[in-house]
């Protein structure tokens, strides 16, 4: 798998995972801070890091469901630690800070939480409000489904009018045209991979949509 990051990607394999990150030239450096916008134009610097996974330490951790939860908290660590990776890329040699673990746990702590209120608690609120007006569990969950679909998708929409995210966006269409190039088993080159859609079957962010969608239906 991957995930875009700021003026790179990140890709993991089976035994190493890498960023690859294009950073800013001396003179870009020089002038200050520089535009979201304004793409980094220096070489592409890459940095390869072992996999390591505690469901290979501890079999125990294996288990349906377990593994699971362990999985995601080892694809959190990396993505994070890319992230880090990437933003140090951007900044002169001498700023370079390796951001602390109590850091980290605090930004998961805050996502965890916008993520219970934004599409559980605000959508069963407003569905609450007119539960009587239905009158029906199906209705309720239908609407429930419906205004926490639509609450993802405008929260999708508006990060991608942010100036800090709509390169990362991009960078993530860039990596899904590549991935298309290299599985059609061509030579990965711009034009080649040009010619393939921005949308990829395996995305996780489409797939959180596809399950939003399913789990309406389910309920």
């Amino acid at each position: 798998g991957g995930q875009a990051v700021l003026e790179g990607v990140m890709m993991r394999g089976v035994s190493n995972w890498a960023v690859a990150v294009r950073k800013p030239t001396a003179e870009q450096l020089s002038e200050g801070e520089r535009s979201p916008e304004e793409a980094a134009l220096g070489e592409i610097e890459v940095s390869t890091f072992p996999l390591t996974s505690a469901l290979k330490r501890h079999r125990v951790l294996r288990l349906p469901i377990l593994r699971g939860v362990v999985a995601l908290g080892g694809s959190l660590r990396i993505g994070f630690r890319a992230l880090e990776v990437s933003a140090n890329a951007q900044l002169p040699p001498e700023e370079e800070q390796e951001i602390s673990r109590g850091m980290w746990a605090g930004t998961v702590v805050v996502a965890l939480a916008l993520a219970i209120v934004l599409f559980f608690l605000i959508p069963v609120g407003l569905t609450s409000l007119i539960k009587h007006q239905l009158g029906s569990s199906v209705l309720f969950w239908l609407v429930e489904g419906v205004v926490r679909t639509s609450i993802f998708l405008g929260y999708m929409l508006l990060l991608s009018r942010l100036r800090d995210l709509r390169r990362v966006f991009e960078y993530h269409g860039a990596e899904h045209k590549t991935i298309s190039c290299f599985e059609a088993g061509l030579p990965l080159t711009p034009a080649n991979a040009q010619r393939f859609s921005r949308l990829h079957p395996r995305c996780g962010t489409s797939f959180l949509l596809v399950v939003m969608i399913v789990a309406i239906f389910v309920f």
